[in-house]
């Protein structure tokens, strides 16, 4: 009360204040109740820079029946706030929201002062703590943009996670398919020099030709098996008769004839 009746002797004491807030840009809410209606004008105690809030207040048609819940209502619903968190008052008083206009002693104009544009002058204040719907959707907006900015930031670094995740894993694969190759290669090489370490000659002339004709030398390996021996030796010499007979003469020559 003490607020209100601070503000209302402000008003009152510099007409110019009035003139200034009359000339404001007002908005006009929806009629509230039924005639006869007293035409009011209410305008924020303290400046509201919201979209809510036009400059010079709001005006509308307020039923002489109608309780003054009745307009904080409509208020609210305008200013996006709850019921509880607005206060009216005229003439710094603040109003009863179960009466009437008139039943809060507030004059009402007469039917040639309404003729002649005579209002209502009312007062509205916020209390304390209570936000505007613009600022809740502001803050709401706030709120959700950080909201998608951090689950950007995370799917990016998720993502980034992920890529580095699978560039390891390809230049792994890359590193083992190296080794694994070099791995084969020196296996090769091993398997290659054992080989050329069990590879020997061994001189070959038929059965019965000792000093008759050179001995034919074929070339072979020491894991090489007597059958596979065999066969290397029909098919250099040309024997189609796969199967042959060898007598070892002890120094490092091999006799042959046909089974």
């Amino acid at each position: 009360r003490s607020i209100f009746a601070q503000v209302n002797n402000v008003v009152r004491l510099q007409p110019q204040v009035r003139a200034a807030m009359a000339s404001r840009q007002t908005e006009e809410l929806p009629q509230i109740g039924e005639e006869p209606c007293n035409v009011y004008e209410l305008t924020s105690v303290c400046p509201l820079q919201a979209e809510e809030v036009p400059a010079g207040g709001f005006t509308g048609m307020l039923g002489r029946s109608a309780t003054v819940k009745k307009l904080k209502e409509a208020l609210c619903n305008r200013l996006g706030v709850d019921l509880e968190d607005v206060f009216l008052a005229s003439e710094g008083e603040s109003l009863d929201d179960d009466k009437t206009i008139g039943e809060n002693d507030v004059l009402e104009p007469g039917p040639a002062a309404r003729q002649a544009g005579a209002k209502i002058e009312l007062n509205f204040m916020l209390k304390d703590g209570a936000e505007l719907g613009s600022v809740r959707r502001l803050r709401q907006q706030e709120q959700e943009a950080r909201a998608r900015l951090e689950a950007e930031r995370r799917a990016a670094e998720e993502a980034a996670a992920e890529a580095e995740l699978a560039r390891k894993a390809a230049e792994a694969a890359e590193r083992k398919k190296v080794e694994d190759a070099k791995k084969a290669e020196a296996e090769g090489a091993t398997r290659e020099a054992a080989r050329e370490a069990d590879r020997l000659n061994i001189r070959v002339l038929p059965f019965g030709m000792e000093g008759a004709v050179q001995p034919e030398v074929v070339p072979t390996f020491g894991a090489t098996t007597v059958a596979e021996f065999s066969r290397e030796v029909a098919t250099r010499l040309g024997i189609r008769n796969g199967q042959l007979i060898f007598m070892h003469l002890g120094s490092g020559e091999v006799q042959l004839k046909p089974a």
